[in-house]
């Protein structure tokens, strides 16, 4: 089975190469040219494969067939003469393209150093013409300069002729300041006694200092820090805006201070550091919302009676702060924030006083301030009066045999019976008894 193959195989291949005589003899009579060079090359290189092949096939064939009369048969001596002669062709043609590839190496290689050698030329060239070119710059340069440095001596000593005269003019402007100063600190020293005199009364003039305010960026604390820097400092008109600047700056700290960090001090920016400022923390819309969140974050630290009464100081100050800033209370969803920050029994006792009416800002308000005018009696009628955690509402204290009051109201000053809410008066000391009739006066 093998023998047919390898005759199979060689046959083509020794009918390729009879295929092949006219291309080879075409292509070696081919002149080279630049555009036909790869074209020939790759047939060279197919030619030459097909010429191997059939000798690969051929050696095949020689071990398939042990037979001398039958390998002279399969392989006729004009298939050999015809392959001897295209391999001969074909090295003639591979030196061929040799000797072009080389002539074609040897022509690049001239243009180069004719190019290299021109190019070298030119830059030559071009170096001198800068080289000379930077000498006239260098000249042009040095011209320039000695021009300059006389422009600056002379503008050096322009300059030093004006900061004289303005030097002068700054101090005849402050002694003639001074003077004006001195003459109406007399005026007013002379008009003060006379009308001090005229009055009968006595000058004050050794009143404390009044400290301008600090402000570090809490909006709350804007309106309160501008009242007072204005009333100090903006409203003096005889005071030049950059100074008024100065002690802007002074009085910010922190996210404020660097609102207006990069701002220079000129009587020109002072305006606008103002409205920067103005801008940031004076709208009555953030300061309204600032103390809307604050009273809804407001907790007391504990259920000790001193800190709910600390709280309803600080809820009390903030609706205040609102109202000087025009916003209306009577509001249900703050009425119901207010409430929920009620102890239980205050609640309750509200619920029942305004039965199916709804519970208003004002209500709780009034209740708060009852509660905070109850607790200042107390400590006014009885001034050993404290309260410790263990007298917290809703925790009996050790040997007790009666119910702890309850919280923050009236019947807290009161024992009760044991038999329902009532208190028993009998068991109270007689300033207890009056107390308990004032605090029933304040409260109606």
């Amino acid at each position: 089975m093998a023998v047919v193959v390898c005759k199979r195989n060689f046959t083509r291949s020794k009918n390729e190469i009879t295929r092949l005589e006219d291309l080879i003899t075409r292509l070696k009579d081919e002149d080279i040219t630049e555009d036909s060079y790869e074209d020939m090359r790759t047939r060279w290189k197919t030619y030459s494969g097909n010429l191997n092949l059939y000798e690969t096939r051929r050696g095949a064939l020689e071990e398939a067939v042990g037979e001398e009369e039958l390998l002279n048969t399969l392989v006729p001596q004009e298939s050999e003469d015809l392959f001897a002669n295209e391999s001969q062709w074909l090295l003639e043609i591979e030196a061929k393209l040799v000797q072009y590839q080389s002539n074609r190496r040897r022509e690049k290689e001239d243009i180069e150093v004719r190019n290299q050698r021109e190019k070298e030329d030119r830059d030559r060239e071009r170096e001198d013409r800068e080289y000379r070119r930077e000498l006239e710059e260098i000249e042009h340069r040095r011209e320039l300069e000695e021009y300059e440095r006389e422009r600056e001596e002379r503008q050096y000593r322009r300059e030093q002729e004006e900061r004289a005269d303005r030097r002068e003019r700054e101090d005849m402007v402050s002694r003639i300041r001074l003077e004006e100063l001195d003459v109406r600190r007399m005026e007013i020293q002379s008009s003060s006694g006379t009308l001090n005199r005229q009055n009968g009364q006595t000058v004050h003039s050794n009143l404390p200092k009044i400290e301008l305010l600090k402000f570090s960026g809490k909006i709350e604390e804007y309106q309160g820090f501008w009242d007072n820097f204005s009333s100090l400092v903006d409203s003096k008109e005889d005071i030049d805006e950059n100074i008024k600047f100065h002690y802007l700056k002074n009085q910010l700290t922190g996210e404020a201070a660097s609102l207006i960090a990069g701002i220079r001090i000129t009587n020109e920016n002072y305006g606008m550091a103002k409205q920067i400022l103005n801008d940031e923390y004076g709208s009555v819309h953030l300061v309204n919302n600032k103390l809307f969140t604050e009273i809804k974050n407001l907790q007391a630290n504990s259920d000790h009676i001193t800190d709910i009464h600390e709280l309803y100081r600080q809820l009390e100050i903030k609706l205040k702060m609102l109202e000087n800033q025009g916003v209306c209370l009577n509001d249900n969803i703050l009425s119901s924030i207010l409430f929920q920050k009620l102890p239980f029994t205050l609640q309750q006792n509200l619920a029942e006083e305004k039965r199916t009416e709804i519970i208003t800002v004002k209500d709780i308000r009034e209740r708060m301030h009852r509660e905070l005018q109850t607790d200042r009696v107390l400590k006014s009628m009885n001034p050993e009066l404290s309260y410790s955690p263990s007298q917290r509402p809703g925790i009996s204290s050790p040997g007790t045999s009666y119910p702890t009051p309850r919280r923050f109201t009236t019947e807290s000053l009161a024992p009760y019976s044991g038999q329902g809410k009532f208190p028993v008066p009998w068991l109270f000391p007689s300033f207890k008894s009056i107390l308990l009739q004032k605090l029933r006066r304040l409260t109606k």
